[in-house]
Order: C-alpha cells, then structure tokens, then sequence
C-alpha cells in the first residue's frame, strides 16, 4: 500500500482556486471574487463564485464546490489521489507517496468504516442543507438566523443546515440511503434510548460543519434553535469517534492554512462563530480549538 504525502496534498490544496476552476469554467472577476456558470448544472445565470483570498469555489444554486482537490474531484468524478495525481500532471507537482506495510485485518476494518462515515456524511450533509431551505417555519426561522449572524453568502459557503425537530428524521433518511445505522451510531449521528429506541443525534439545531484540512466534513457544530428549553447547550460540538478527534482538529483550518502559512500568522479565537465571523470580513487565517485546551 502507498498513501500521497502530506507535503504534497498540502502543495495541491495551495494551488490557485482560479487557475484550477479557469481550466473548467469562463471566469469573470466579480469585486474581489470570480463567476462563471456552473460546470455542475445546468446554469444559465453566473451562480458559481471563485474566491481567491479563501481558495475555495462554490456554487449558490447547486452547492457544489470547495477546494482545488475537492473541485476536481467533483468535476473529473475520481476519488482523492486521482484528483491528485491530476493536479499533480497538470501543475509539475511530482506526487512522492509513502510506502506502507500490508494492513492487518483490524486497519482493513478501520479503514473500510472511515470510507462508509466519508459517504454519510456527504449524504447527511446533503439532506441538512435542503432542510435548511424547506419550507417550513422551523427551518426559515434557522436560516434567518443565520443570515443575520453571518451573512447569506456564509451560511452556502460553510454548507450550513438544519437537523428538524423530529427525532425519526435522520434514521428515516439514513435509511431511504441505505447508509449504516450502526456506524452512524459510533459517528454518534444516531443515539440508543434507555428503553433501546434510536433517535437522532441532533434535533432543531443549526448544523454548521468541521471540515478537514482537505475540506472534507468529518462532524457538526451545532447551535440550537430552542432558546427556551432549558438544560439544553446552546452549542453542541460532534462526540469523539474513531473519524473525529476534536484535539486533532482546528475549526476554519481548511479554509485558513493558504493565508496563514503566506503571513506565517494565524489568529486563534474562542468557537467556530467567531471564524465563521472573521473570515467572513477577510480575515481568512483564522481558526479556533473545538471544545479542547491549547497544548
């Protein structure tokens, strides 16, 4: 087995946003943005924005988008080293690869269960983001919140959702799907009742996603919307799982690393809100712990 390099991944992730989208989509510079039709559906006005200062893409009608790998990704139809290796043809970046030893059963198993949580979470993601636009007055009430805290153009760039009130919802979804119930209980989208009942999770919550630094979503922050129920966090960070180590993990990172390494500075600030806050006026080299200490 081999695995791409860290260095390498980090050099791709580097790469102009808009010289990789150009190469796919006519581009015209917008303020201190690009659009350009929709390489993803069928756009017949510019909905798919390019923003240079946070190297990422995305669409406002479809959703689609993210970083340079995750938008080739999307574009090409490959998985991640494909999408890689051709960025790494096209720009002259040699792709070095780690050698690994075979895997032992166990790894296999860990392994084939990360790749499973990778596609829930892109269905799950998928479903919270259309309950957000629902029309219903819980879900216009969670997104005019969100409008109002940080802005519409936040809200489809950070792929914000809802989790309705009804605790059936996302194992009815999950099921529909066909996507495992079982590890959807250890990524603790699904919990287990006292009485041996499964619910969701999250439950009238605004879902605001943790992403890697490679942009892809591996658990939720999220806000509740009952300001009136008592014993309830306001803000509920994603429990640990074998996908999701909140120590390992800086919130804003995937969109914060390019500026940051260029001004060798980052700002730290106290909870997802605040990043989603500051890089939403610029400051795109922010990031902040997920309900853990600084070591």
């Amino acid at each position: 087995m081999s695995r791409i390099k860290e260095h390498v991944i980090d050099k791709l992730i580097s790469l102009n946003i808009q010289d990789v989208v150009s190469d796919y989509v006519d581009l015209k510079k917008s303020g201190t943005n690009y659009k350009g039709l929709c390489p993803f559906h069928d756009d017949k006005n510019p909905s798919f924005v390019v923003s240079p200062a946070k190297n990422i893409c995305h669409c406002f009608v479809c959703g689609k988008g993210g970083n340079p790998i995750s938008f080739v990704m999307e574009k090409e139809c490959c998985d991640f080293p494909s999408a890689c290796k051709i960025l790494g043809d096209k720009y002259h970046i040699p792709i070095e690869e780690s050698k690994k030893k075979a895997p032992t059963k166990e790894e296999e198993e860990l392994q084939r269960k990360k790749e499973a949580a990778f596609i829930i979470y892109e269905n799950i993601q998928r479903h919270f983001v259309e309950t957000l636009h629902s029309d219903t007055p819980e879900a216009k009430a969670a997104y005019g919140y969100a409008v109002m805290r940080w802005g519409a153009e936040s809200v489809e760039e950070r792929g914000m959702g809802y989790a309705p009130k009804d605790w059936q919802d996302i194992i009815n979804f999950a099921r529909e799907k066909g996507l495992s119930i079982e590890v959807m209980k250890e990524l603790r989208l699904i919990s287990t009742s006292e009485k041996g009942r499964d619910y969701g999770f999250y439950n009238d919550r605004l879902m605001i996603p943790i992403r890697d630094k490679y942009g892809r979503i591996i658990s939720y922050t999220a806000r509740t919307m009952d300001e009136h129920k008592e014993h309830t966090a306001k803000y509920m960070n994603g429990a640990e799982s074998f996908f999701y180590n909140k120590g390992n993990t800086l919130f804003g990172l995937d969109t914060a690393q390019k500026e940051g390494a260029r001004q060798e500075l980052f700002y730290v600030v106290e909870g997802a809100p605040d990043v989603i806050k500051m890089q939403g006026i610029g400051v795109t080299n922010t990031i902040a712990p997920l309900g853990t200490a600084l070591t």
